[in-house]
């Protein structure tokens, strides 16, 4: 079981470059969590969970310390989300009697943005020095520490929102994928990498997919 979740545990080749099941598998079901999700089908939620699990042993084996501890959190919110989405409060059902889709008013979004950036300075500089304060765990100078946070914070937001049904965590997601997509190119996890990018375009479709919806419910 150890040699399985190792990125030494190479699927196959593609341009030169080794693919650990761990990456496909982990793409796989990110993938497949949020194409689910702009359907909102709350199945994106349990196979969310299967996919945090397997990237948090590839982030740790990458050296990406904030993306670690983010599937930590991607673990209770996936939980929480999928709790929220089929328990919805009284007024703010759907027709399939799930948590319909709302935003946030104009003082929130201000909010969010102070958030993110104040959340990645100060998040960025402890994940600068973890391998000073606990070198016994963290022996690697964590790589990209300021972006990596930047997507880290930002995904937190997104992932908050997301579990309250609302429209502008797809925004932040498409923030956060470009972002992602660039440092996981210079770490030369090609997969992934990849599957960042076509993140951006679904995240681009469920906006537009939830917006729509949100128009048909509220006429």
């Amino acid at each position: 079981m150890e040699h399985y979740f190792s990125i030494q545990n190479i699927a196959f080749q593609a341009l030169g470059y080794d693919m650990s099941y761990l990456e496909v598998w982990g793409t796989f079901f990110g993938l497949v969590a949020v194409i689910l999700a702009t359907r909102e089908n709350i199945l994106s939620w349990p196979i969310g969970i299967a996919n945090v699990i397997l990237l948090f042993f590839l982030f740790y084996q990458n050296s990406l310390y904030a993306d670690m501890f983010l599937q930590i959190f991607f673990l209770v919110s996936n939980i929480c989300g999928w709790y929220l989405w089929l328990n919805p409060s009284e007024g703010n059902e759907n027709q399939n009697n799930q948590l319909k889709i709302t935003y946030f008013d104009a003082n929130f979004r201000i909010k969010i943005c102070i958030y993110i950036v104040l959340g990645t300075i100060a998040l960025g500089y402890f994940m600068s020095n973890l391998n000073v304060l606990l070198p016994k765990f963290f022996p690697v100078p964590a790589s990209y520490a300021y972006s990596d946070t930047f997507v880290m914070t930002a995904s937190i937001v997104a992932q908050l929102a997301m579990t309250r049904k609302k429209i502008e965590s797809w925004l932040i997601w498409i923030l956060v994928d470009v972002v992602a997509t660039i440092i996981y190119l210079k770490k030369g996890m090609l997969l992934m990498s990849i599957e960042y990018a076509v993140f951006c375009a679904i995240a681009a479709f469920g906006f537009l997919r939830w917006y729509n919806t949100m128009k048909k419910q509220n006429a």
